[in-house]
């Protein structure tokens, strides 16, 4: 039996391959398999052989070590897009979400030797439903916010960097696609607020 790869993660050829915006048949055919073993590699049921391995990394252009890079399992997120158009795709959302993942990751790695401040939002309680969000809700909590901060009423000159100074990771990057253009979410796994900018628009 052909050696295999130890620690190799599924879900992140699975990532890299929908940023990469690459079929499973396509990818398949360039490592020269069927996509059936590739579907296999993805959910973790085999893992590469070496030889296939470095293949992968290079079709798809990642760094072999992004495969072994563990993955934190968590229940999905409450993710709000912002002004993201009617031509979004549900494949345009997915791969924002494995972005979203990726942001956690590398502030999880940074973490360890850069000092980070702490979350201070007020947050609207267990009960309240974002996505029952209206104009009101958000003029309300909005005030609460500026309040918290001790802000006035008048305009703010950098919104991101007022964010950045009460925890919230903020970071800008290309969602692929101009038809979203940020997201916001607070993610369970680290419990901080991300904030996130697409580089496109």
């Amino acid at each position: 039996m052909s050696a295999r790869t130890p620690g190799f993660v599924g879900e992140r050829l699975r990532q890299a391959r929908a940023i990469r915006e690459m079929t499973s048949v396509t990818l398949a055919s360039r490592l020269g398999i069927s996509p059936a073993t590739l579907t296999h590699y993805e959910r973790g049921r085999h893992t590469p052989t070496p030889y296939h391995f470095a293949q992968i990394a290079e079709a798809l252009d990642f760094k072999p070590e992004f495969f072994l890079w563990p993955l934190e399992q968590s229940a999905p997120e409450q993710v709000s897009f912002a002004r993201s158009r009617s031509t979004a795709t549900r494949t345009m959302y997915r791969r924002a979400e494995h972005r979203r993942v990726w942001m956690r990751d590398i502030v999880g790695y940074l973490a360890q030797f850069l000092p980070l401040p702490e979350p201070d939002i007020p947050t609207p309680g267990p009960d309240f439903d974002w996505r029952s969000v209206s104009t009101d809700n958000i003029e309300t909590l909005a005030s609460e916010v500026r309040a918290h901060w001790r802000l006035t009423n008048g305009p703010i000159s950098d919104v991101t960097l007022l964010s950045e100074k009460h925890g919230v990771i903020a970071v800008r990057f290309p969602f692929g696609s101009a038809a979203l253009d940020a997201f916001s979410t607070w993610d369970r796994v680290d419990g901080r607020p991300y904030m996130a900018l697409g580089a496109d628009g």
